[in-house]
């Protein structure tokens, strides 16, 4: 068995990366199978507090993923949510946006995690288990629970090689929609390496230039009242909170991201502003998702709130590359 490191998942650590692919394998287990060789990355021995990088391999033996069933009597991670096949049905129905033969695009909502993990039982990913069973669409990206917006899924192997692939050499692009906190530029480009901080259970990127990873962002400002700005955004890169830890280092922090040092706007809600808004796929197919209130009521309520609905791009906007910062 192989599984590739997407862009998400660069700077996590080995063994809760795969705890977070293979629910069933312990800390026990997985410390004995790289102790063995038995997983390996990129064909080499490791300790478990190597940090996976984007578009490592990591493989493991056939025999350990046949040697390690999960456990009836003591389950190692919280079990997944029974969830009605036809309920699931219906959820991922009303967040569909967009499908063909090869993928689906849906407007996931804000507050839904894309995969499970070691205290989240309720996912889009069991959503999708649930409503199609053993042809479930493969995921191909993530993006963060608190950010609402689109995500692709791919309804063959073939498409999920082609668009994991796509997603790792920039084929695919995004765009973002946010409000933030603070004065920046109209335009611009944040350049900044990102890397992961904090004892366990506190992490948090933070910008450094020397041990980091390459990151960069693009950036467009819409309007501008008091404290808050709309803003579009484009990620070049796929880092882990890139947009959140690179509009806090410009020092406009995204309204509502607590964990990247924004301050309470009054009259607004203290949750994560932010909205996946388009996506141009390499045949340049471009899929929107609207900010509604079933896929993010703060983030609409703030809209009107500020009177700047005719302000939403409703074309995928075309961002500056001139300045950096």
């Amino acid at each position: 068995m192989e599984l590739a490191v997407m862009p998400e998942d660069d700077g996590s650590r080995l063994d809760r990366f795969l705890r977070r692919q293979l629910p069933h394998f312990n800390q026990g287990i997985i410390e004995r199978a790289l102790r063995h060789g038995d997983i390996r990355v990129g064909g080499r021995k490791v300790k478990s507090n190597h940090r996976v990088v984007e578009n490592e391999r990591i493989t493991i033996q056939d025999r350990l993923i046949a040697m390690s069933p999960p456990s009836r009597d003591k389950p190692t991670a919280p079990q997944a949510i029974q969830i009605d096949p036809r309920l699931a049905h219906d959820q991922l129905e009303k967040m569909e946006v967009a499908r063909t033969a090869d993928w689906i695009a849906y407007n996931k909502p804000a507050g839904l995690a894309v995969q499970g993990g070691t205290a989240t039982k309720r996912h889009f990913d069991g959503l999708l288990g649930a409503a199609f069973g053993a042809n479930r669409p493969r995921l191909v990206h993530r993006i963060d629970k608190d950010t609402s917006g689109l995500v692709l899924v791919a309804r063959t192997l073939a498409s999920a090689r082609a668009l994991t692939e796509a997603f790792r050499t920039h084929e695919i692009s995004k765009s973002y929609i946010a409000l933030v906190t603070g004065d920046t530029s109209e335009s611009g480009v944040c350049d900044a390496a990102v890397i992961k901080a904090g004892a366990a259970g506190q992490e948090k990127m933070i910008v450094d230039e020397k041990a980091g990873q390459p990151a960069q962002t693009r950036y467009l400002r819409l309007e501008k009242a008091g404290r808050v700005s709309l803003m579009a955004l484009q990620p070049i890169t796929g880092r882990t909170h890139q947009l959140r830890v690179h509009m806090a280092h410009l020092g406009c922090p995204i309204l509502g991201d607590r964990k990247y040092g924004a301050s309470p706007v009054d009259g607004f809600a203290k949750k994560l502003h932010l909205h996946a808004q388009f996506m141009r796929l390499p045949d340049g197919t471009i899929l929107s998702a609207p900010i509604t209130d079933a896929s993010a009521a703060h983030f609409a309520t703030a809209i009107e709130i500020l009177s700047w609905a005719a302000l939403i791009p409703q074309q995928m906007p075309r961002f500056s590359v001139k300045k950096k910062h």
